[in-house]
């Protein structure tokens, strides 16, 4: 009898010490049970919260009368991943606490992936924070915080994370901190860093290639398009990749985009990660030539005096041997590279009589049309050129033929046929030199040479001010700088808002001038213009392109997008007959505001 009561406690102690542990560890209470109450396994209501199908249906879990003094805090975890998925874990006494917090999580992190993974427990407290969690909800801005960390319990709410700029720290700090009080104190702990882009494609299950990372919207698309194209018949791709606008595109970019299509055709693919400083290539290809050809390239591309590179390409004799097609460092752009030298490198030269493209010639038009990706705003005119001999009108129409090889190239590379104009030049355009140095197609940025001698007045004029001191008095810099803006213009050529080379100098000083001031914040209004020519709707659309455009170049150069302001005007009064009024109606012009804007 003794006995069997020492065996009865003992089970009881054994029973009491496992609830202990499976609640303090948060364990799988359905695993627990199966494993303790055979005839538990068969149960359909011990489920995670998350898995549960009906939650109204599911059974409070029963507590055996020995263990009811046993109570657990509700706490609540939520993680934001770079990857824009959001965990959630924690103890909570009833589903429609767990609900809510889904809700209000939806609200602060919106677009987000949920994952659920609280734990309901019926003896667990009645959160004294719950309220307070429905309030940081609605702290405007959280969403701007990266790789966000948040711990609430009845004691404390603790949050963590980055963001990109000291003025979204500051701001979101404030706000975060007001959420606080006496009862449930609020700490906020934000560093300031900036995203490295991240790029991480590997074989997953069953072939399926698998796309990771994170990085800008344009970027990504681009990758993912060359993936898909390239990617062997039947592989199905996974875009895991996350989208994120602070996210500024890849330096690398251009090197990874020449590199993908021989990487997934010559090469049975396990990863190819692009992290940071961090490069790694796995896989299995079917001849040492291929391999030689990949690690060439990536010391090229990817040097060891900023990346740290590991390949690692096995030989696989059943594999096919491959042909790399692609895979060429000297058509990588490195940030820098001047546009100019590009152009005159892709110049192409043909034999008397003949269109058609050489090796050569390939090549230098692949890298053009990397130039031209990188560049989305870019339009080329292409020019076609005839040595003087023969008739001048079968001249031109040879002329045509060499430039519609050159256009259908850079197409079938990706570049809009729309962003490419054609223009026969014949033998008219003679430079000194041989008649083979005549025999030519050459490219130039399409509107430059007609908006070259506005640009030439404009230039002038600004150039006439004398160099405005940056330091002292912001208050009278401000005014020089007012009148410098007024004086600086931006001409386009007819139904195109690509920046002209020749405007860059002067939106490269207005910029300096504006990033000057420390305690004020001068507005600049970018006011965009058209000729009268075409429907009031188009023109308008012209006008919003063209101040998009020159807004992008400044805050490319530091201008920070709340000190821009746009605004399309359309279409100007002028006389259609006037070409110089035309071309002077075609422009983006500049005012800043005098009303002094004290930075906070």
């Amino acid at each position: 009898m003794k006995f069997a009561r020492g065996l009865s406690f003992l089970f009881i102690g054994m029973l009491t010490s496992m609830i202990f542990l499976t609640v303090a560890f948060r364990l799988d209470f359905k695993t627990f049970v199966a494993d303790v109450f055979t005839p538990a396994k068969a149960d359909p209501y011990f489920k995670a919260s998350f898995n549960a199908s009906d939650r109204s249906e599911v059974k409070p879990m029963v507590i055996p009368e020995e263990v009811e003094e046993i109570a657990v805090s509700s706490q609540l975890t939520i993680h934001r991943s770079l990857a824009n998925e959001v965990h959630l874990s924690g103890v909570v006494p009833d589903w429609q606490i767990c609900e809510d917090i889904e809700a209000y999580c939806e609200a602060m992190f919106p677009d987000s992936r949920l994952r659920n993974e609280i734990r309901v427990f019926a003896r667990a407290t009645e959160p004294t924070w719950k309220g307070k969690l429905r309030d940081f909800a609605q702290v405007e801005g959280l969403d701007r915080i990266k790789n966000a960390s948040i711990a609430i319990n009845d004691d404390l709410i603790e949050m963590t994370g980055f963001v990109t700029a000291s003025e979204t720290k500051a701001t979101l700090l404030d706000a975060l901190h007001a959420q606080g009080s006496d009862d449930l104190p609020m700490v906020a702990r934000l560093s300031v860093q900036a995203i490295d882009p991240e790029f991480d494609l590997w074989q997953g299950a069953e072939g399926a290639l698998l796309v990771q990372g994170a990085m800008d919207a344009g970027s990504k698309t681009r990758l993912l398009t060359l993936i898909e194209t390239h990617a062997t018949d039947g592989m199905k791709v996974i875009d895991a990749m996350a989208v994120d606008a602070e996210i500024n595109a890849p330096s690398w970019l251009p090197a990874l985009e020449n590199m993908l299509p021989d990487f997934l055709t010559n090469v049975s693919p396990d990863q190819l990660k692009v992290k940071g400083k961090e490069v790694v290539l796995k896989g299995a290809t079917g001849s040492t030539g291929v391999a030689e050809a990949f690690s060439h390239y990536l010391t090229k591309a990817f040097p060891e005096s900023a990346y740290q590179v590991s390949t690692e390409l096995t030989i696989d004799e059943a594999l096919p041997k491959g042909r790399i097609v692609h895979l060429d460092p000297d058509l990588i752009i490195s940030e820098g590279t001047s546009v100019d030298s590009v152009l005159e490198e892709s110049t192409i030269y043909f034999g008397s009589g003949r269109t058609g493209l050489g090796s050569n010639d390939r090549k230098r038009l692949r890298k053009l049309a990397i130039l031209m990706k990188n560049d989305p705003d870019m339009t080329l005119e292409v020019q076609g050129h005839c040595d003087p001999s023969g008739d001048a009108e079968l001249n031109k129409a040879l002329a045509k033929r060499r430039c519609r090889s050159a256009m259908d190239y850079l197409v079938s590379q990706g570049v809009a046929d729309q962003r490419l104009i054609m223009r026969a030049v014949g033998s008219a355009g003679k430079v000194g030199g041989s008649d083979s140095q005549q025999r030519r197609v050459e490219f130039r940025p399409y509107g430059e040479a007609s908006i070259a001698s506005a640009a030439l007045e404009t230039s002038q004029e600004a150039a006439s001010m004398a160099p405005i001191a940056l330091n002292g008095d912001e208050g009278a810099r401000l005014k020089k700088v007012s009148d410098y803006a007024e004086m600086t213009k931006v001409y386009f050529a007819t139904a195109k808002w690509a920046i002209a080379n020749s405007h860059r100098r002067e939106l490269d000083q207005l910029a300096n001038y504006l990033n000057s001031f420390k305690k004020l914040s001068p507005k600049v209004k970018v006011r965009g213009l058209a000729d009268p020519r075409g429907d009031a709707e188009y023109n308008l659309y012209l006008s919003r392109q063209r101040c998009q455009a020159v807004a992008r170049y400044l805050r490319s150069k530091g201008v920070k997008d709340d000190f821009i302001e746009i605004e399309e005007k359309g279409a100007t009064a002028v006389d259609l007959g006037d070409a110089a009024a035309l071309r002077e109606s075609r422009r983006v012009e500049f005012e800043v505001a005098h009303e002094i804007v004290t930075s906070a």
